[in-house]
């Protein structure tokens, strides 16, 4: 039986900031060190002969975990997502603190956890979540590598992604990876918070990216009002404003959202929003930590919110099974929960408690 994925192979993520990479961004991740870009492609065209023949390969266990539980994997999400597809994680530098986030992608989380620790009273899986590795700093060493592999692909077919940390506080690597993409890039897609400290690299990219390439996949969890409760660092006014110039220029976009325990709260507000402002929207599961899984939430409290959301969303797989889940929270994970939280929210100054919500 074929477990074919279109993703393997095709999709190829890049984590230049601790030197590793993996064949999508669920799967397993390889060390950098002592191998060269050929031997790494190499590698996973050959793993998605093995999915093609049935063999079930460690590297995707995200997968088969999902499966064998029940829920809709990556996999199965992304089914015919098969684009010549790069994606970079250039460095960590962001000026947020989601809740869900850690030092490998937020120099922020980086950090509050190199100042006072990693959280306790949570699990030994989610304090590692919280280490901060060691930073290999090998963008000067892969990226010709990744320039040169573009290269040599043919014109219009590859789907360049830019990461972070926020891509739109990485100056300098933008203007190298678009000097150097040609021909070749089929879109150029930058997933972005949209709310960098400063707009001046997104005017720039505005300005100088093929307006037929660019596309801005928008990470927000909730409506602009509560966003900051997930995502700390969110400033609701800088967000307006460069959601408007994007809106301006016409470069297409989409809404990415993660449903943790603390996004759901808003949920239905939120695509309240996102139906006003003719916003298209993809849920995604929420991986880490799993004490912010929003469907450890009581099952009365998630029926209320499943009570509110419009029929056109109750399609929705993600919020699905999040929502209408039947299995029984385990009480030590709710405890995990609750010290995440006071913690996270202690960390970034916030206090929930004088927020209208009913």
């Amino acid at each position: 039986m074929s477990l074919h994925c279109d993703l393997k192979g095709r999709q190829r993520v890049f984590y230049l900031q601790f030197d590793r990479a993996a064949s999508c961004c669920r799967a397993q991740q390889h060390d950098l060190d002592n191998t060269t870009l050929d031997s790494i492609l190499h590698l996973w065209d050959q793993q998605r002969h093995e999915l093609d023949q049935g063999q079930r390969i460690s590297d995707c266990e995200y997968c088969w975990r999902d499966e064998r539980e029940g829920r809709s994997s990556y996999r199965q999400l992304q089914a015919g997502h098969n684009a010549n597809r790069i994606e970079l994680y250039i460095n960590n530098t962001c000026n947020h603190m989601c809740s869900y986030c850690s030092p490998k992608f937020s120099s922020q989380w980086q950090h509050s956890i190199q100042t006072q620790g990693p959280f306790q009273g949570i699990s030994a899986t989610n304090r590692r979540n919280q280490q901060t590795p060691q930073s290999q700093n090998t963008s000067h060493t892969w990226l010709p590598d990744i320039q040169q592999h573009i290269s040599q692909q043919p014109d219009q077919s590859v789907e360049l992604v830019l990461l972070g940390g926020e891509p739109l506080m990485q100056y300098r690597n933008l203007r190298l990876l678009l000097k150097s993409a040609g021909t070749k890039i089929k879109n150029l897609i930058v997933t972005t918070n949209l709310n960098p400290p400063t707009n001046r690299f997104l005017r720039w990219l505005l300005a100088h990216a093929p307006g037929d390439k660019l596309q801005f996949m928008i990470s927000l969890d909730a409506s602009p009002g509560w966003n900051h409760i997930p995502r700390a660092g969110f400033d609701i006014n800088r967000f307006v404003g460069n959601l408007d110039l994007v809106r301006y220029r016409g470069v297409p976009f989409r809404v990415m959202s993660v449903v943790s325990v603390l996004s759901v709260f808003d949920l239905a507000n939120f695509l309240q929003w996102q139906d006003q402002n003719q916003i298209r929207g993809q849920f995604n599961h929420l991986y880490n930590p799993d004490c912010l899984d929003a469907a450890l939430l009581p099952r009365w409290i998630r029926q209320a919110i499943w009570d509110q959301i419009p029929q056109k969303w109750q399609a929705e797989p993600v919020l699905r099974e999040v929502l209408l889940s039947t299995k029984t929270a385990v009480d030590i994970k709710l405890i995990e929960q609750y010290n995440y939280l006071t913690q996270y929210f202690q960390r970034t100054q916030q206090d929930p408690t004088s927020l209208d919500n009913e």
